[in-house]
């Protein structure tokens, strides 16, 4: 029989073994839930890697910000049937009523001797028309009543915004009078088209009730700015270009 002192001794042994498998088994159930959180962790690092690597393979596409187009001058949006109308390419604004003023010698100065001559004029209600002329505009008169330029085989109207609905070339039947010069010492009228528009100097300024008389297509005397004489109109701008 083992004696008393060797079974507290085996006692307190097994005590301590078994204190020291308790703790290897919390140890290890640690150590177990740390693999399970790395693993985890591990995971959620791969999935973060493979996202970045593919956002990475895609195609980088640019912004590109969108701005609105400014224009200069009103007639610039028709820059493209201008050309077409006129089988020119280069324009050069020569005169603006805006700077140079609305009166008859300003713009005379500034169209007289040059060819290839093209009034735009822009009413107060957003109407545009105009005219072309291929002929040299002569040199103007200082005083009377002023001209017509005669023979242009190649004169016409047009109207690009305004009672008709498209931009629009409108042709003369006869090919006597087109461009209307006044006199330098005019203050009433500014420029004007045989029996067409009429610019002038205040709020004068009106379209020819003889219209669809002397030209030609689809047309009225309303159809550049839904009225005619004795009826006028405001002027907003008045340009004069030059085409090459």
């Amino acid at each position: 029989m083992p004696s008393k002192t060797k079974k507290e001794d085996l006692t307190q042994l097994v005590a301590h073994l078994t204190d020291r498998v308790s703790a290897l088994e919390t140890n290890l159930s640690l150590i177990s839930s740390r693999l399970i959180r790395l693993e985890t962790n591990q995971k959620d690092m791969e999935k973060t890697i493979d996202k970045i690597a593919k956002n990475a393979n895609k195609e980088v596409t640019p912004v590109i910000e969108t701005q609105p187009v400014i224009t200069k001058y009103f007639y610039e949006p028709y820059l493209d049937i201008l050309k077409k109308w006129t089988n020119k390419e280069i324009c050069q604004v020569v005169y603006d009523s805006i700077n140079d003023g609305l009166t008859a010698h300003t713009i005379n100065h500034a169209i007289e001797m040059k060819s290839n001559i093209m009034i735009l004029v822009k009413t107060d209600k957003g109407e545009i028309f105009g005219s072309y002329n291929t002929t040299q505009v002569p040199k103007s008169e200082d005083s009377g009543y002023g001209f017509y330029i005669n023979k242009d085989m190649n004169f016409f109207m047009f109207s690009l915004k305004g009672n008709i609905k498209a931009p629009t070339k409108i042709t003369k039947k006869d090919k006597v009078y087109s461009l209307k010069v006044y006199s330098n010492d005019n203050d009433e009228w500014v420029i004007g088209t045989h029996c067409g528009f009429y610019v002038g100097a205040s709020r004068n300024s009106f379209i020819s009730n003889k219209l669809k008389m002397f030209y030609d297509g689809d047309i009225t005397s309303d159809s550049l700015t839904g009225s005619h004489f004795p009826a006028t109109f405001d002027v907003s701008q008045v340009i004069a270009i030059q085409w090459k």
